[in-house]
């Protein structure tokens, strides 16, 4: 699974950044270090976005 965070400020919903936090074995795993961030980092919100990567050695024949 895919995970990419976008961070905007709780108060403006201002985007700060977007950025791809890489590949997870479960939502769990990138939720606790999601969770984390949040918790230090309190006026922000991070949004997380997933993925299912379904056959990462899929590619389009041209």
């Amino acid at each position: 699974m895919r995970v990419t965070l976008t961070v905007v400020y709780r108060s403006t919903q201002e985007l700060i950044t977007s950025f791809e936090l890489g590949e997870f074995d479960t939502v769990r795993q990138a939720e606790k270090l999601r969770d984390k961030l949040t918790r230090y980092n309190p006026d922000k919100l991070f949004i997380a976005k997933y993925e299912q990567i379904l056959n990462p050695n899929y590619k389009i024949i041209e």
